[in-house]
């Protein structure tokens, strides 16, 4: 093993992007609840074509929503965070997602405002409203939807009190889940954490450990990093 490169990833899953380092291990600290009713309601108005733009938020709300709908509406237009969730659209639904280059809410509800004008956003019930009211300052009507929640994993006290030189955080969510149970543990490794709300949550919890966040927030990038400092 490479000096340095005992990787943690945490997250719900494990990404393609890092499966391939030979010593990186998942730990997962979040479940992801569906919320079916909500889901139902959400495809419904996705096919009415009463939006004619809809906003996901992370690569999991495609997958959530693809046994929902059978195809995608003509003129409706799908909107992504970044470019791994345009990629899980691209994936689940066959259609093409614009995205920020800059990643954030604030930046995908500005993109939208200049495109759309009723928006069905999908959310996870722990989101924020920042896309949403970014939307209405700028006059889009917008319908928040809902369509899962995250749950606390049981997380393993024992793989968190193994030495890791490197842990990633990819979402602010995980980091809220997470962080105190791992500040003991976490004073000597390097965090990676995925967006600038990741970044904050992780320094306002545990303001001891380093941490990095990639300009680019997707896991191509993390696997760059991870090259970078030698990790294979």
């Amino acid at each position: 093993m490479e000096k340095g490169c005992r990787v943690l990833y945490l997250g719900p899953e494990l990404p393609l992007d890092l499966k391939d380092f030979e010593f990186i291990y998942w730990l997962k600290t979040i479940d992801l609840v569906p919320i079916h009713n909500a889901l139902k309601a959400a495809a419904d108005y996705i096919v009415s074509g009463q939006y004619d733009c809809v906003a996901f938020m992370s690569p999991r709300a495609p997958r959530l929503l693809r046994p929902y709908i059978s195809s995608w509406p003509a003129g409706v237009k799908a909107f992504a965070v970044g470019s791994s969730t345009a990629t899980s659209i691209k994936e689940t639904l066959n259609i093409e997602a614009d995205y920020p280059r800059s990643y954030g809410s604030r930046e995908l509800g500005e993109l939208m405002s200049m495109k759309c004008r009723r928006v069905l956003t999908l959310r996870s019930e722990n989101g924020d409203l920042e896309l949403e009211n970014t939307l209405r300052s700028h006059g889009v009507e917008v319908l928040r939807v809902d369509i899962y929640r995250e749950a606390p994993a049981n997380l393993s006290q024992q793989k968190l009190a193994s030495h890791f030189d490197i842990i990633i955080i990819s979402s602010a969510g995980i980091a809220r889940a997470a962080c105190d149970l791992l500040r003991p543990y976490a004073k000597d490794s390097l965090v990676i954490a995925i967006g600038p709300k990741t970044s904050s949550e992780v320094s306002r919890r545990c303001p001891e450990v380093r941490v990095i966040a990639p300009t680019q927030h997707t896991f191509n990038a993390i696997s760059d990093i991870l090259r970078a400092l030698g990790c294979k």
